[in-house]
């Protein structure tokens, strides 16, 4: 995928919402790949040329993902 980068919000297990964060989605794929093979499955990305699509936090996995397409 040329210029597109994927990023997931994290929510941390104990931890309150104010400590959710970005993670790069090649990171997460090392560390949890288990977890974003899952929400991928569950939460298919829908986005469109040149616009933002950000899914909500799963319950389950606790990550949403952020995906940036280069403008027109």
């Amino acid at each position: 995928m040329n210029g597109v980068r994927t990023s997931y919000l994290v929510r941390w297990r104990g931890y309150p919402p104010a400590w959710d964060s970005w993670q790069p989605r090649a990171q997460l794929i090392v560390d949890v790949p288990g977890l974003v093979e899952k929400h991928d499955e569950t939460h298919p990305l829908r986005s469109k040329k040149g616009r933002r699509k950000m899914t909500s936090p799963n319950a389950s996995t606790g990550i949403a993902r952020y995906q940036s397409l280069r403008p027109l």
